[in-house]
């Protein structure tokens, strides 16, 4: 960063699946295992985590097409932000994971320091002080490849 308002300085995917005790079902699918998608974003010093329930392939997506996309972008500006990530990804599908974990980072992110002066503004004008998806930083289970 260059004095100023603080950029988008990198954008990281991890990919962690979690075997569950015993199989689970829910009457229309079965599993042995969660994986969780995470994204992290940072920006003037700051770092934030979004995460999303998927295949480890939208790590391979944000790597592929949206990392571009965000880098050196204004992590305030998230209408911005969701507008260039849905065109990046027009022909692959546009209501994908991959854009929901970015925005949590990203959210997460801009929220700023506590009783900072940060907010954020989002599609539709609503402001939001933080917002995070995921539950807990926790980062417990193992870290898979995002290309396995």
């Amino acid at each position: 960063m260059t004095g100023g308002a603080p950029v988008i300085e990198n954008v990281t995917t991890g990919v962690y699946c979690f075997p569950t005790p015993a199989p689970e079902a829910d009457g229309t699918l079965s599993w042995d295992s969660t994986t969780a998608v995470t994204v992290q974003v940072s920006a003037g010093g700051e770092t934030g985590l979004g995460w999303t329930y998927s295949a480890g392939a939208a790590a391979g997506l944000v790597n592929d097409k949206l990392i571009t996309v965000l880098h050196a972008r204004d992590p305030l500006d998230v209408a911005g932000a969701w507008t260039a990530m849905h065109r990046a990804c027009r022909n692959l599908g546009t209501k994908g994971l991959a854009m929901q974990g970015c925005s949590g980072a990203r959210w997460e992110n801009c929220s700023g320091p506590p009783g900072g002066r940060y907010r954020c503004t989002a599609p539709g004008g609503s402001r939001r002080r933080t917002t995070t998806n995921s539950p807990s930083r926790s980062t417990a289970g193992e870290p898979r490849d995002a290309a396995a």
